[in-house]
This record gives C-alpha cells, structure tokens and sequence, in this order.
C-alpha cells in the first residue's frame, strides 16, 4: 500500500465534504481559503512521518517449533496477515524473550517502543497454551487494553488469525451486542459479509453460556464481570484451571487513581480465579523508566509491576528493545537532487519507474541484478540519508519539513537539495517484496480538522 497515494484520496474526499457545506460567496475570501487548503494550513497539517526501528533479530518463529512452541502456532502466526500460507514470522529479541519467558511460567514486563511487535509478546504464548488446553472449557487468558480502539484492533487481527485453530476469542466491550441476532446484524453492517470467522464469538449472550478461550475486554467491562450476577458466569471458579494469563497492555496509563483501581480489580479477578501465584501475569509498555542505572529502573518498574499485579518479576523477565546497529554508510547524498521531485509526484512501487527514483537517490544508476526489492533494502540501510532520518526520528515522528531542516543542517547541505532526497526515501521505502514486507517500514500520522467559518470585513475594498 502507498500510504501517500491514500493520504491523497483521503484529503481529496474530505475536501469534497467541507467545501459541499462551505459556500463562499465572496471571491478574494474563496480565493484565500483555496490557498490556505493548497498550503495544508485549513483542513489538514503536513503528515508526521514514522520509521520503525531495527530491532535486534531473534530468528523465525519455526526455530521454537516444536521444541517451545506448540506445532499448531504454524497455523496462525504467519507473516502476511492476508495470507494464511505465508511464510512464518521472524521474531525481534523481545518477542523471543517473552515467548521463553511464559514457557518458563514466569510473569514478564515488555518495554518497547510503538510499532514494536509488543502484542505478539503475549499472543503467541497465549495461543501456543490455547492449543495445548484446546477442549477444555473456560478463558485461558484475559486481555485488557485502556481503549476500545487497541481492543478492536487486536481483535479483528487475531480472529482471522484463529480461523480454524478450534480456538475461539471474544470482544467483550461496551460495543459488544447483547443478543446473537443483534450481533450477527451489526457484524454484517460492519464488515459487509454474513459468516464470522469459527474462532469468533460475537455476543455476550454466547460468551456468557460458553465463554472464549481469549477474552479481550477493558478495565470496566472486566468490573462488571465480577459484579453482575449474569456477566460473573464468563469467570465461573469452576473452571478456574483454565486461566492462564492476565495481560494489561499499555500499563503505562494505569497511574494514580485509575492505576489503584484497576490494581484492586486484578487481586478481586485473582482471587475469585483462584491465580494468585498460579497465572502469568504480563505487562506491556512504552518505556516506563530510562536511567543509566539499571539497577534503579529495575527497582522502579518491578514496584510498579507488584503494585499492579501484587506479584513480582524476576530481573530476567524485565524485556526491553534492542536495537540492530545500522551498517556502515556506503552511499553518500549527491550535491543535486536532479528532478527528483517531478519524478516523486507519480511515484508507483509497484512500476518499474520506481528505479529512476532509486538512481537519483543514490548518485548512481542500480545494475540490473541489484533492481529488487532485497538489495534496495541492503542499498538503503547503507545510505546516508537514511542514515540521517533513521537518528532524527529516534525521539518522535516528524514532519518531512521539519525533517528535511534537521538533516539541511547536519549534512550542510540546502534544504531544497536534503528535502527531494527524504521524500524518495519515504517513497523507496514502500516498496514491498515476496513476502509483502516494505523496504523500510513507513508510518504516516495525519491531524484532519473541520473547516472553519469564512468571514469578510464589509468595510474593506
């Protein structure tokens, strides 16, 4: 997909809609408006532009198969989300450490950065226990996110996944339908097919009467679980065994008073599941606490874990990125970006005239055996440029702009000659390979904002 090409359709769209409702009658007040829309300064602001880190490899998920991993995680953690027979996923060492943490049955903390792979830190452990305990009644694992959005997001994901595992995961929000007629009506409306995937369970009727084995849900729809007489059957003690974690993703927002809320919902859950000592307990995070002394961060952040889940964690199962050092720079910015921005404006990454961009970029045209998507990836990660933007994006996403003026005054050169380079980075970075994966994973965050009413002075000329 071309993040930008879709960026466009979306602004083209939304246009359309403010200007619909928007009538301006007054020409030189039009005439103004038109030019703040052209110069993003109305409805929108430039994008914020986001480059995943390259984190430390861990190798491919078959390497734990089956020696970790039940043989079945085969089946679901594949790498193309759209294609159940894609190769396997390669696992970043956080992930690793996470998945022989819980084989250890260990509770484990993981603080990584966004765009991480942090849900597969717990999901693949949660799946590989599924499969194992597959027939035995009850949730074997509760998954609570601070939004609904994370929640659905997750959701959608894994539940396609899960398609024909025989393990079933359920959505329990204040979104989720009551009834099974209401829910297979919205679920049509939403995603405009009739069946649902066999892992789905889509009303809190079903999940009362034979709850998931994955239950994903928020901190006060797990409150009501223990307070309403009907919901208390999706955690019946009979079946209390069959619980085998509870993670709190993003635990950095539990603080102050919502924090001792949800830290007394999880010793009442506990406590009623019997799984005090028993379940692994997880926590996912953006960095909690960054000291150079890393015996005063461990002792801050397994406090924060006892206060949360009123159990602890060991040292070794405090999991935090690693980042791959970048290789030495081959390739060196030329002094003329040519007309790289003419051929930036139709850039496809699926069309071949993506290699002239690639020539520009680099200073130098790309032999014919190197025209592919692996050694673009090799090319690129040896280039100054990326080099450059790869550092300048560390601390946040930034806009292009304000990248190209960071990178203007590092690498002394013009901000007209930096910026085309960084708008073909950001382009060749699309560009996907056999297996779907882009060059460089790109990220694009934009801001929308209702267009304002437009007024005109009637005493000026």
């Amino acid at each position: 997909m071309n993040p930008f090409r879709v960026l466009d359709h979306v602004k083209h769209d939304y246009r359309k809609y403010v200007e619909s409702f928007s009538l301006i009658r007054s020409e030189d007040v039009r005439a103004l408006v038109r030019e703040a829309i052209e110069r993003d300064e109305l409805l929108w602001r430039e994008p914020y532009v986001q480059v995943n880190k390259n984190f430390k490899p861990a190798g491919n998920l078959a390497n734990l198969i089956p020696s970790v991993l039940h043989p079945d995680c085969r089946k679901v953690f594949y790498r193309n989300e759209s294609d159940p027979n894609s190769a396997l996923i390669d696992l970043h060492q956080h992930q690793h450490q996470s998945i022989l943490a819980a084989a250890a049955g260990k509770n484990y903390l993981v603080s990584t950065g966004t765009s991480s792979g942090k849900s597969f830190c717990f999901f693949i452990p949660i799946v590989d226990q599924c499969l194992r305990l597959r027939g035995t009644k009850g949730i074997k694992a509760i998954v609570v996110y601070p939004m609904n959005a994370l929640a659905n997001s997750q959701y959608w994901n894994m539940a396609a996944r899960l398609h024909g595992t025989g393990i079933r995961i359920g959505k329990y929000t204040g979104q989720t339908e009551r009834t099974d007629s209401e829910a297979a009506a919205t679920y049509r409306k939403i995603h405009g097919r009739d069946e649902p995937f066999d892992s789905e369970v889509l009303s809190r009727e079903e999940m009362m009467a034979n709850p998931p084995d994955i239950l994903i849900t928020n901190y006060k729809m797990l409150e009501y679980m223990l307070v309403r007489p009907k919901d208390r059957a999706m955690l019946n003690p009979d079946y209390a065994e069959a619980l085998q974690f509870i993670v709190l993703d993003e635990a950095h927002t539990y603080e102050g008073r919502r924090g001792a809320d949800v830290a007394m919902l999880i010793r009442r859950v506990k406590r009623r599941m019997k799984a005090k000592g028993r379940v692994r307990c997880v926590a996912t995070s953006a960095t909690l606490v960054k000291t150079a002394d890393e015996d005063h961060e461990f002792r801050e952040v397994s406090t924060f874990f006892q206060q949360l889940f009123g159990e602890s964690v060991d040292r070794d199962a405090y999991i935090k990125e690693e980042e791959e050092p970048l290789p030495a720079i081959e390739h060196l910015m030329p002094d003329s970006a040519g007309n790289l921005d003419e051929l930036i404006k139709g850039f496809d990454p699926s069309h071949d005239s993506k290699w002239a961009v690639a020539d520009l970029y680099f200073g130098a045209p790309v032999s014919g055996d190197r025209r592919n998507p692996e050694s673009l990836r090799h090319m690129i990660r040896r280039s100054e440029a990326y080099h450059a933007v790869y550092e300048a994006l560390r601390v946040r996403p930034k806009q292009p702009s304000e990248l190209a003026a960071e990178l203007s005054e590092s690498l002394g050169k013009p901000v007209e000659v930096v910026r085309p380079f960084v708008d073909a980075f950001l382009r060749l970075g699309l560009i996907a390979d056999s297996n779907g994966r882009q060059v460089v994973p790109i990220r694009l965050h934009n801001f929308f904002q209702s267009g304002s009413k437009a007024y005109r002075c009637a005493r000026c000329n």
